[in-house]
């Protein structure tokens, strides 16, 4: 691995089906999966042993030491995507060949959230929640909460990192929703919505996009009006429902 990539054995393509809806998305190569909050030193998506993770003060890099590692989590650096008709592969053996590996350890499904309320007494909170899928059905739901400012104190740069037990996709998007929810208080707040994917989101959400950040987060959709991204993720679970997905 070089700076946040994996690079597979051969090129390959994920293939997503849900409903009548088949999506064909190429990658070669796995990149880090960091929380789409710009402006700052990369905070990787991971799952702590304990189940949660706290930083108080800078970060020394956005490297990560070797033995943590092993917690961190990558998504494919998707090419493109397009719709397809190819039909299920062949069932993927127990510790088989280099696509089986990657396929049961890869996530292939990505949705991530961001919530910035306005600045309060010099301080940035923000925060963000990214929901992972497996081809075996499995999610997980990883949320960061960060402070960033002036405090009281001195300088202010705090995180928090929690991440959810493995759930069903339907399972998995209820939490996204609360998680992503913000307090009554910044109920005006801005939020986004990141799909990877990004091809996905746009069929299914079926409204106009921007670029967004670096991969995986390359297609962005922001919200303005308290509910919408509510509605939006509930547009996603909605579809996605039986989502089954696979490398070829």
């Amino acid at each position: 691995m070089q700076n946040g990539f994996i690079r597979t054995p051969t090129p390959m393509k994920a293939v997503l089906r849900a409903g009548q809806e088949v999506l064909v998305a190429r990658f070669q190569e796995l990149v880090r999966c960091d929380f789409p909050l710009p402006g700052r030193e990369p905070i990787a998506v991971e799952i702590p042993p304990e189940g949660r993770r706290s930083s108080f003060g800078r970060l020394a890099r956005a490297d990560h030491p070797p033995r943590e590692l092993i917690t961190v989590m990558h998504l494919p650096r998707y090419l493109d995507g397009h719709s397809g008709t190819e039909r299920p592969g062949r069932k993927a053996a127990p510790n088989g060949d280099d696509r089986s590996r990657l396929q049961a350890a890869t996530p292939l499904l990505g949705v991530a959230t961001r919530t910035e309320p306005a600045l309060e007494d010099g301080v940035r909170t923000r925060s963000a929640s990214v929901l992972l899928a497996w081809a075996s059905g499995t999610s997980v739901v990883v949320t960061l909460d960060l402070a960033e400012g002036a405090g009281p104190d001195g300088p202010l740069d705090e995180w928090h990192l929690r991440s959810s037990q493995g759930l069903s996709l339907a399972r998995g998007f209820e939490v996204l929703q609360r998680e992503s929810q913000p307090a009554p208080r910044n109920s005006a707040a801005r939020q986004w919505l990141y799909v990877a994917p990004g091809p996905l989101g746009c069929g299914f959400l079926g409204e106009a996009w921007t670029n967004g950040l670096a991969s995986p987060w390359t297609h962005e959709w922001r919200f303005e009006r308290a509910g919408d991204l509510s509605e939006r993720l509930e547009r996603l679970a909605d579809r996605l429902t039986g989502l089954t997905a696979e490398i070829q």
